[in-house]
């Protein structure tokens, strides 16, 4: 503690010492010292963070010089970003900008609208991010600005358009920020942009221009001496290569990859490795090999969920410690003080009657303390214990039916002796695996509400419901229950947070088919009334008590009804189905009969 003391006093005395050559309280400075000034901020270094404030302070102080006070604004900003808090920071660096405008730098406005940009592609705001680049990057005068400035914007720029699924566009711009970066004879810019593009450029399947790339990079990367983007390139080049119907090659460049992740220790490079093995070897029909890279691939998964877990926990349990160490703290003062009480009764004689009757009241409150220190430490290590095992039951609970169906297929794939059909059945385990990664995606998002932030994009409902009943079919096959559909409404696409719509239905169906009998059905209907689509989904098993109804949408809700077939059941499934259609701005309801089964019906806003 008192090394890290001198470390602090140390900083801020050299902070103070650095303002005050550049800035004496009382003497106007000029242009070129502010510009010296500025040269020497530590603008983007966390670590002097408090010292911005300093550095804020002193140069706002400057008068009649408008740049001064536009650097005051940007330095607060950066502070409050730093402390995390983002809405403050965009204050700030909306201040900024306005101020760069009045005076009419344009190199200071760039700064500001990066500053910005930051902000807007840090917590999402692609669209934001976009109409702040787009407006400054369509002036007449660009040749002008500040070319290395300009490559990050039309970098950031990419990036935007990638995440809106312009990929296009994302392209061009990529193409232009290239350009400039080539002039500059920036190489490691270049070899970063060329794997963004590379990336791109093989999800639309234009795997020569990708190629082109990638091979510019790695041939970069034999002579220079940092390796640190290799397995990006290799990787990419797998990709191309299997693409390009060059197997074997594609096969030679994966496997490199696949060692340079194991060299690296990254558990999410090898479970991306192993992917795109899978992907080669289906593509060559070689379905066991698939499937072995497909379970390698999951068991990394499985690896980087147990430390996200293990990390949580040991976020709870330090939690718990620090309160522990600070309660025996408290005790042992409070020990100190009982002893030196003691001591001043014994030598005083004449008033020892008063103060043992003092002693004995006053002992007896400060142990009535101590057990309300401990009763409270006790009821915090409950709390705590229970949102670790609330996180694994959400774990559990998400991630059982997904890897059911991978279970499934895997058993018809070693039964099968059709080739058609160990296809069919390794594109559905490809299939399920990737709504397994969407899900644990969403787990690893999961807070206490239990609930990520809204992402609006355009939903194709053919597409959620096709990928829903494939996702369930297995089940559904091994209780002999068919899954019936029927879509009564026109509209093929609406505006929603796609992963929560389909994690709703995904708890519902499952629902659905726990509770039915065997050799039953269940009907999936959608309907459009009053500007609100819905989802009905009826089945004809046991249905639950009206008196029980009320607590099936409570966390860890359960009636007396069990499911058919003795499979698992938490209570957590409605839960979650209640709380996203909430942050959808929708309904769930329920209707119900004793002994005639249930109808679930999950209303969603059309605008």
């Amino acid at each position: 503690m008192l090394s890290l003391l001198t470390r602090q006093s140390k900083l801020i005395m050299y902070t103070l010492f650095l303002v005050s050559i550049h800035f004496h309280c009382n003497g106007q400075k000029t242009e070129a010292e502010l510009e010296k000034f500025i040269s020497k901020a530590p603008f983007f270094d966390s670590n002097k963070k408090d010292s911005l404030l300093i550095w804020a302070e002193n140069i706002g102080q400057i008068p009649n010089i408008p740049r001064a006070e536009a650097y005051s604004l940007r330095l607060r900003g950066l502070h409050e970003e730093f402390e995390e808090k983002i809405p403050e920071a965009t204050d700030y660096f909306l201040q900024f900008l306005s101020k760069t405008k009045s005076y009419g730098n344009s190199d200071d406005q760039m700064s500001a609208i990066g500053d910005l940009v930051y902000i807007y592609i840090t917590t999402r705001q692609y669209e934001a991010a976009k109409a702040l680049l787009t407006t400054f990057i369509n002036k007449s005068n660009i040749e002008d600005l500040n070319q290395k400035k300009l490559s990050i914007f039309y970098n950031n720029l990419g990036i935007c358009f990638n995440n809106l699924g312009k990929i296009d566009s994302a392209v061009i711009v990529y193409q232009k920020a290239l350009a400039i970066k080539e002039k500059l004879q920036d190489e490691k810019g270049v070899a970063n942009l060329r794997i963004n593009m590379s990336k791109l450029l093989i999800k639309q399947d234009r795997f020569h221009e990708a190629y082109k790339l990638t091979k510019a990079n790695l041939d970069f990367l034999d002579e220079a001496e940092n390796k640190q983007d290799l397995w990006y390139n290799l990787l990419n080049m797998g990709g191309i290569l299997n693409g390009l119907n060059r197997h074997l090659e594609s096969e030679e460049y994966l496997l490199a990859a696949l060692k340079e992740a194991e060299e690296s220790g990254s558990a999410d490079k090898q479970k991306e490795s192993h992917y795109a093995l899978a992907l080669l070897y289906d593509e060559t029909n070689r379905h066991k090999k698939a499937f072995q890279s497909l379970v390698k691939s999951d068991e990394f998964n499985a690896k980087i969920i147990n430390q996200s877990t293990n990390t949580k926990i040991a976020e709870l349990t330090e939690s718990y410690n620090a309160k522990q160490r600070a309660l025996e703290n408290s005790l042992l003062s409070t020990e100190l003080k009982t002893i030196k009480t003691r001591q001043i009764a014994y030598l005083t004689g004449i008033l020892a009657l008063i103060l043992l009757s003092s002693f004995i009241t006053w002992f007896y409150l400060k142990n009535r303390q101590k057990n309300k220190l401990i009763a409270a430490q006790n009821n915090s290590l409950i709390q705590l214990n229970t949102e670790k095992n609330t996180l694994m039951s959400i774990v559990t609970h998400d991630l059982s039916n997904p890897f059911s169906a991978i279970k499934i297929w895997a058993q018809r794939i070693a039964l099968s002796e059709n080739l058609t059909e160990v296809k069919t059945l390794s594109e559905e385990i490809s299939q399920t695996a990737v709504n397994g990664l969407k899900s644990i995606k969403n787990i690893l998002l999961i807070d206490k509400n239990e609930i990520k932030d809204i992402e609006l994009t355009e939903v194709n409902l053919s597409g959620l419901l096709r990928t829903l009943i494939g996702q369930f079919q297995p089940m559904a096959a091994a209780k002999n229950i068919a899954i019936e559909v029927e879509v009564k409404q026109n509209r093929e696409q609406i505006l929603t947070d796609g992963e929560m719509l389909y994690r709703a239905l995904e708890n519902l169906l499952s629902n659905a088919l726990k509770f039915s009998y065997e050799k039953s059905k269940i009907l999936l209907t959608t309907f459009e009334e009053n500007n609100m689509l819905y989802f009905e989904i009826e089945d004809f098993g046991q249905g639950i008590p009206k008196e029980e109804q009320h607590k099936l949408f409570n966390k860890y809700g359960q009636t007396s009804v069990k499911p058919t077939q003795k499979e698992t059941s938490n209570g957590l499934g409605l839960f979650i189905v209640k709380r996203i259609s909430e942050e959808l701005g929708g309904t769930i309801s329920l209707k119900s009969t004793d002994g005639k089964g249930s109808t679930f019906t999950l209303a969603i806003p059309l605008a």
